[in-house]
C-alpha cells in the first residue's frame, strides 16, 4: 500500500464511518477501534481527520435558505458544481428556494472543497445558508 494516496471523498468517509460503527457494535468499542486503527494505518491520517470531523459535526446536508432573484443564474451554476444536478433540476431547485423558502442540499457525496466553494459562492451573491 506504499503507493496508495487517500483523496478526500465523502462516499469513502461515509462508508468508513459506518465501518467504525459496525466494528464497535460487533466487537466492542476497544476492539473495534483497534481494528480501525490497523485499517487507518494503511489509509493515512487525513481520512481519520475527515471521518472524525464528520462524526463530530454530523453534517450531511446544508440548507439553502434564500437566493436573491437577480443572482439566481450564479446560484444555479454553483449548485450544479456542488451536486452534479442537471440544468433543469438546479434551476427548479433555486427557483423553489426563491418562491417557497429553505430547501436542504445533501452534501454527503460532495468533496469538502466543493462544499467550501459553494458556501463561498453563495456568500458572494448574497444567498443565505443555514
Amino acid at each position: 500500500m506504499d503507493d496508495f494516496k487517500y483523496i478526500p471523498d465523502m462516499a469513502v468517509v461515509h462508508a468508513a464511518r459506518n465501518l467504525i460503527k459496525t466494528l464497535c457494535a460487533t466487537y466492542g468499542t476497544e476492539q473495534g477501534m483497534a481494528a480501525w486503527d490497523s485499517i487507518r494505518a494503511g489509509l493515512g491520517d487525513q481520512i481519520a481527520a475527515d471521518i472524525f470531523l464528520g462524526m463530530l459535526t454530523r453534517t450531511t446536508s446544508i440548507s439553502l435558505q434564500s437566493v436573491p432573484n437577480n443572482r439566481k443564474i450564479e446560484a444555479i451554476k454553483s449548485l450544479r458544481m456542488l451536486t452534479g444536478f442537471g440544468l433543469k433540476e438546479s434551476k427548479d431547485f433555486v427557483e423553489s428556494v426563491i418562491q417557497h423558502g429553505p430547501r436542504p442540499i445533501d452534501i454527503d457525496q460532495s468533496t469538502p472543497e466543493k462544499v467550501e466553494t459553494f458556501l463561498h459562492d453563495m456568500q458572494h451573491i448574497g444567498a443565505v445558508i443555514g
